[in-house]
This record gives C-alpha cells, structure tokens and sequence, in this order.
C-alpha cells in the first residue's frame, strides 16, 4: 500500500480507533482471545541458526544455496512478524496447530515441522513456505463453511512442503541457463508451482485427509470458494444498499458489461488465485474444476468413504465468526475502505442485529466518501483486489464513477435515516455531523455537533467534536 494510505491508517487508527475497542468491549464473545504466556519462541528465533538445520535436512540443493534460500524465506517472515501481520499467542493459532496434528501424526507437537502463524489479511488464502510455516490469512477461516474444508486447504499446502516443491523449483530455476545470474532470493520469491505439483500437493493432501479424521469430500467445495467459482457466500445485494429517496444510483455504471470488463482486468492485474500463496512467494494455481474432477477421481480410486461420525464444527462456527469480525477490524485499521465496506455489509447480513457491523458500514462508508470528495480515491481503489467476486467490482465502480456530490448526498441521507432509526448510536451521529461538515457546510455540521455533545457529554467522540465547535 502506498506510502499516503500507511499513513492515513495511522491518522485513522489514532482518530477513530477508540470507537472499535468500545464496541469491542460490547462484544466480548466476538473477541479473539489471545493467550498470556512468555513462549515466544516460535515468532523469535536465531535465522542463522534455524537456516543451517533446515540446511542438513535437506538434499536437493549445495548447502550454500539452501541456506541462501532458508535465510531469506526466515528473513521475510520475521519481518513480517516484527510489522505486526501476524497474530500472537491467539487461540485461532492453537486451533489451527491441533488441526495440522490431525492431518500429518507424524508432526512431532514437541519439535514439530510445522510452525503456524495466522495473517491478519483479509483475502482467503493459506500457504506454507520453504522452512515449513504454515500461514493462514485470518480471511480464509472467513470464508471457509466448515471444518473439513479447512483442513483439506491445510493439508494441501502442507503437502507443497512435503513433497519439497519449493526446493525443486528453485533447482529448476538455477539450472536454467536463463535465470544463471538471477539472486536465489529473486527466484524463490518470483516461482510459480507447476501444474504438476499443483495436482501432486492436491492427490498427497487429500491422502492425508482421507487418514484424518476429517471429510475429505469437503476439498472440491473449498476450491470452488477460494477460486471464485462460486461466489455466492460473500456476495452482497448492493442495489438494495444504495436504495434511496433521495439518492438514485446510475446503474448504467454497474452494468453486466462493466463489471465482467473489471473482473478481466483485475484478474489480469492479480495475477495470483487463491491458495496460491500471498506476498507474492507463490503464484497461481490450475483451473479450479479440473481440479475438483481430478479430486473426485483420487478419492474414487483409493475407494474412500467418508466418516461416520459427523465432525464437531462448534469450535470452528466460533472461530469463523471470529475471523469475519477480525477481517473487518483489519480492513479498516489498513485503510482498505473498499474492502473493509464490502466486508461489513457482509458481516450485517450474517448478523443483522449486530451494531459493530452496523458502525464499520458507516465509517468505511464515510472514508471513502471523503477519500472521493479530497479526489485522493484513486490509488486506494486501484489498490483493492476484486477477488472475482462481483460485488467488490460494483463497489469499485460505484465509487469511480459516481460523482463527488452525488455520493455526498447519499451518505446524508444514509446516515440520518440511521440516526432517526435509532437516536442511541453516537457512532452514527458523529459521522453525520462530519459528512455535513463535508458536504452541506459547517453551519448545518453544528446543528448534529451541538445534538451529540449535548447527548453524548462524556462520548468517544468528544474532544473531536468540541474542537469542531470552538
């Protein structure tokens, strides 16, 4: 994300951040609980030292070589760590290592292979690198509608690992005479699997679920997720949002043609699926329906049927409403407004009672609103993954197209039919006054500004509100 944006976040965070932990104390039950402890040695480690013991466990490669390519995969990790990507000592880890020791026994939980770490990024997406760490996107627990489907995602990533696939693309690489000057970071970090070990690392995950005591069936129905085939789940009915009065969206701007001209684009731009990897370390993957055929053939062939006994999912429901409430705090802490917009009319529309999702609509809403109104929208837009999901392409035109004044008037109205709806929720107030303030004058913004420092004396909002006022 550019450099204006990371610091946007920062202003955000610091600004409007409080709102969240209030609602957050509200929400005790939707609260990732993270685990007070002093082990921190599977986030803190010596690189040199871990790199020569993968070094010895290893073949394929000169020793040189190998440590080049351990050193710099560790590298990037713990920097990614220390930059705060990454959950600590969280109970959505735990959950994620037990998984894994289901999947492969013979993990050794003392001086395991795999070492879990859960991203905070929003876009579904898991995958374990060269050392292997097994990263999953908080994004992925999301959109996932069970856990089976998890574990078929977990065990295929692993199975990259097992089967050495990054080592043997890099032992590829080199010996290509055209990529002989190359940095052995360089092509570590630009390979992309083949099509091959795409469907190697699919036959040897689902061996080891189809062992496990989870349904293996479930993984063609994780693809068609992660893929995008079959995006129903994270749609949203944005006609429906933008219905108003007052406001009439120019639908010419989300027109079958328009939206399919963006999904082509942004695939394009992406480049990458899901399951494909993140950080650019892993690229993408075969066609999603060959690869379901070809599941559906690998479990007909070892004569595998399904267990029995029906997998407990209470533990992995929680954690997914964990995740969609996580994924929307993370989108807006990141200034990812489009996303985070899109996320939390998804997440209102799982729990339509729910006030935190209410509050994130509002202030993604009112963030890109005045990101469009200070025409600095561009480089936040071009920035967003569509994720061939045709909503997010809507949203994307929605806020490209409509003019300044038009989405002004929206978020006015938009917000006072909230306010008048329910005259409690300061929240909405206070972004009321502000998108006065923006759009119809700083007189008609002291009319709310008065209303909430008489309601709310003592609200989050206060100091901001009392300076507006002065």
């Amino acid at each position: 994300m550019k450099k204006y944006f990371t610091h946007f976040t920062v202003f955000c965070s610091l600004l409007f951040g409080s709102f969240l932990s209030v609602e957050a104390q509200q929400l005790s039950d939707d609260q990732l609980k993270v685990f007070q402890t002093s082990d921190l040695s599977k986030y803190n480690f010596d690189i040199e030292k871990k790199s020569k013991s993968l070094v010895k466990s290893q073949d394929l490669l000169e020793k040189d070589v190998a440590f080049k390519v351990y050193a710099d995969a560790l590298l990037r990790i713990s920097s990614m760590i220390n930059a705060g990507d990454f959950y600590i000592n969280d109970e959505i880890t735990s959950y994620l290592e037990g998984m894994i020791q289901k999947i492969d026994p013979d993990n050794n939980p003392e001086s395991g292979i795999y070492r879990v770490l859960l991203s905070r990024s929003s876009i579904p997406n898991a995958f374990c690198t060269v050392d292997g760490t097994v990263i999953v996107n908080i994004g992925l627990i999301g959109l996932m509608e069970n856990e089976s489907q998890l574990a078929g995602v977990l065990a295929h990533e692993i199975s990259h690992f097992k089967k050495s696939h990054s080592l043997k693309q890099v032992k590829a690489s080199i010996e290509d005479s055209k990529s002989g000057r190359r940095s052995y970071s360089s092509l570590y970090l630009s390979m992309k699997y083949s099509r091959d070990s795409e469907y190697e690392a699919d036959a040897a995950g689902l061996n080891l679920i189809a062992a496990s005591p989870f349904d293996a069936y479930e993984y063609s129905k994780a693809l068609e997720l992660v893929t995008g085939k079959n995006s129903d789940s994270t749609e949203i009915d944005l006609l429906q949002f933008f219905k108003s009065d007052v406001f009439k969206l120019d639908t010419s701007i989300i027109s079958a043609k328009e939206v399919k001209r963006l999904l082509k684009k942004s695939a394009k731009k992406e480049e990458r699926t899901l399951l494909s990897g993140n950080d650019e370390m892993f690229e993408s993957h075969p066609e999603g329906q060959k690869r379901q055929l070809a599941a559906g053939e690998i479990l007909s062939s070892i004569s595998y049927v399904k267990p029995t006994i029906a997998a407990n999912d209470a533990d992995f429901k929680r954690f997914q409403r964990l995740a969609r409430f996580e994924m929307v705090k993370n989108d807006y802490y990141r200034a990812d407004y489009l996303q985070g917009l899109h996320n939390a009319l998804r997440l209102s529309d799982l729990y339509p009672t729910n006030a935190f999702a209410k509050n994130m609509i509002v202030s993604n809403l009112y963030w890109l609103c005045n990101l469009k109104s200070a025409g600095v929208i561009d480089d936040l837009l071009d920035e967003t993954e569509i994720r061939n999901i045709k909503s997010m392409a809507q949203l994307k035109l929605i806020f490209q197209e409509t003019p300044n004044d038009e989405l002004g008037k929206f978020l006015f109205t938009y917000l006072k039919k909230l306010w008048e709806a329910d005259n409690s929720n300061e929240t909405v107030l206070y972004y009321l006054a502000s998108a006065a303030d923006i759009h119809l004058g700083k007189e008609t913004a002291k009319i709310h500004y008065k209303n909430y420092s008489s309601k709310f004396p003592s609200g989050i909002y206060i100091t901001s509100v009392n300076e507006k006022l002065q």
